[in-house]
């Protein structure tokens, strides 16, 4: 007997959130478009049982417990057990207001010609939108570095953040899915997997219907391998230099030095505390070092 063939695999990493997890779930079963599934990959060690039943308790969630702490690897997991010809990738704490939200997705990839879409990504602390970009958004080669996630008008972007983000399973299946050399939720992950996807199959389409609201939670999720609200933990810095020695032409590195620079050391603690930029700056060099390691160790993909 074979399988039953749906259209669509919704994969949601988690590490302790569940009530922001539920809620997202519940959001999805709102959807007036029927035909998906929900995979969850849970990396939390203490299991909330009372929701993860809730969340069960419905047949179209596929709940798999995973002990390799990695958004990377959480979703290779989803990849791999999808059954869906389109992939859509959410964070665990979103909220979807528009019931038409799937259908957008699904209307847009009967499009043979589009590869993938990337959909608005909304703060929940400020909640607005942007309708006007900056000249740099424009620059075929590292546009995306100033590319508003919050834009108001479709166009096309060969980048996006995993948080909202919809692709072909078979297109993903080809470039090897995410590289797991970008460990727990390293910076740059999704960016990566973008720049071989759209590499091959071309640019996405930003679609401003496709909006959901983030919540940015600041315990959980990605944030549970920091132990340091004040500085950024060591893998962001692995992974910001991994990224540019493995996708960024040589010419290319002054601008995304500069975003590099900007990311880890414009902080308000930092402006606060001057000496928690020598922190910063030591992890940036072992960055470099580290970055330079797993490019010789070769990516880490998903072998068919």
């Amino acid at each position: 007997m074979h399988p039953v063939k749906i259209k669509l695999s919704v994969i949601i990493p988690t590490i302790n959130r569940y009530n922001d997890l539920l809620n997202t779930v519940n959001d999805l079963m709102r959807q007036n478009f029927k035909d998906f599934e929900i995979i969850i990959i849970d990396q939390t060690d203490n299991i909330n049982e009372k929701i993860v039943s809730q969340i069960k308790s419905n047949s179209i969630t596929n709940y798999i417990l995973s002990n390799v702490k990695s958004a990377s690897a959480a979703r290779n997991i989803g990849i791999i057990e999808s059954k869906g010809d389109i992939l859509l990738f959410l964070d665990d704490d979103v909220i979807i207001n528009d019931k038409e939200y799937l259908s957008y997705f699904i209307s847009n990839l009967k499009d043979t010609s589009i590869s993938g879409i990337v959909g608005p990504i909304i703060d929940i602390n400020t909640k607005t939108v942007r309708d006007i970009r900056h000249k740099w958004s424009h620059n075929k080669h590292w546009g995306w570095l100033f590319f508003p996630r919050n834009y108001t008008e479709e166009c096309t972007i060969n980048d996006g953040g995993a948080g909202n983000l919809c692709v072909r399973r078979k297109h993903t299946l080809e470039i090897g899915g995410m590289d797991e050399n970008f460990v727990k939720g390293a910076h740059r992950e999704e960016s990566d997997f973008n720049h071989r996807y759209t590499k091959k199959f071309g640019w996405y389409l930003f679609d401003p219907r496709c909006s959901l609201i983030h919540i940015g939670r600041q315990t959980g999720g990605v944030r549970s391998w920091n132990k340091s609200v004040k500085t950024k933990a060591q893998h962001h810095f692995d992974g910001a230099f991994y990224f540019i020695f493995k996708d960024v032409k040589i010419k290319h590195y002054p601008v995304h030095l500069f975003a590099t620079l900007f990311f880890f050391f414009y902080r308000k603690e930092i402006i606060r505390r001057p000496d928690l930029a020598i922190v910063t700056f030591l992890k940036l060099i072992r960055g470099i070092f580290n970055g330079l390691i797993l490019l010789k160790n070769g990516p880490k993909y998903i072998t068919q």
